[in-house]
């Protein structure tokens, strides 16, 4: 059986709640009242959440509105 030991290399990278607030630019009430119904991906360490670098940006990526998007919502 393979054991893998943590190292610097293959540990993610979380986020708390102000880190991920900042780096969105939104306060941190935002990000929880925004969690859930936005699909925010989180974990929860007792009361504590925390957010995995990678899949914030994953998460970053299928928010991005393409041009042709825009044209639809403007209703052009």
């Amino acid at each position: 059986e393979l054991e893998v030991t943590p190292t610097v290399s293959n540990l993610e990278v979380f986020m708390t709640v102000n880190e991920l607030a900042a780096h969105l630019q939104v306060d941190s009430y935002w990000i929880y009242r925004n969690r859930v119904p936005l699909g925010i991906p989180s974990y929860s360490f007792g009361k504590h959440l925390r957010f995995k670098a990678s899949e914030i940006a994953d998460w970053e990526q299928s928010r991005k509105i393409n041009e042709s998007q825009e044209t639809i919502s403007r209703g052009q």
